[in-house]
């Protein structure tokens, strides 16, 4: 019987120190924890460094001692598109709607065209039974439009009731009765 309340003894004495070795060190990381929070302000992402510029990156090759290009020129296109306030495109301005400034300096408008760009369209009918009444007027509303297009224009139709499906590949059409 000594012997076992020598080891009991000796069992209660090291749960003892593995007790307080534990609560040491709850005690440690709850204080390191505590310091490893920083305040809202510190940067928590390092910023990239700049890396060197290597003169085979440059466009053409060349070295970064090179001098810039400098070169006087004489016309200058600047190709705008006017929308209304309904976002349909305005037809017929002339050179005398518009003004173009170099800085706070007036330029002359030495030339001046109208064009009209080829464009892609998309046009998507709707042919369910709602558009019974209205089908007909849609249908030539459609081809007014095709009518009036550019030549060079691409378009394609969607129909749609219950599925949509693709009606004409007017680009390929358009291509061939030119």
């Amino acid at each position: 019987m000594g012997r076992q309340t020598v080891r009991g003894r000796v069992t209660g004495s090291a749960n003892s120190l593995l007790a307080v070795l534990l609560g040491v060190s709850i005690a440690a990381w709850t204080i390191s924890s505590a310091r490893a929070q920083s305040s809202i302000d510190d940067v928590h992402i390092q910023p990239r460094t700049e890396l060197p510029i290597d003169s085979q990156m440059l466009v053409g090759g060349l070295d970064s001692g090179s001098k810039p290009l400098k070169v006087l020129v004489d016309l200058v296109l600047v190709p705008v598109t006017i929308l209304d306030g309904m976002n349909r495109l305005v037809r017929g301005l002339g050179r005398d709607n518009f003004q173009v400034f170099e800085g706070k300096h007036p330029q002359d408008i030495r030339y001046f065209s109208s064009e009209d760009a080829p464009v892609s369209v998309g046009i998507i009918l709707d042919v369910s039974g709602s558009m019974q009444d209205k089908i007909s007027r849609a249908r030539e509303a459609v081809v007014d439009f095709l009518k009036s297009a550019n030549p060079q224009d691409e378009f394609f139709m969607i129909t749609f009731a219950d599925k949509p499906e693709q009606a004409a590949d007017l680009a390929a059409a358009q291509g061939e009765s030119s």
